[in-house]
């Protein structure tokens, strides 16, 4: 059953992760596309 939950807990730290890593590509995604638009 500990393992069980173990790997349950798994899922949701890489979920974890992922969510600050699409927060910094949005910032860097937001100048790229003001710049492409200025020029």
């Amino acid at each position: 059953m500990r393992k069980q939950r173990i790997n349950s807990r798994s899922p949701l730290a890489i979920t974890n992760y992922q969510l600050p890593i699409t927060n910094y590509q949005l910032p860097i995604t937001k100048p790229l596309t003001k710049a492409f638009e200025l020029q």
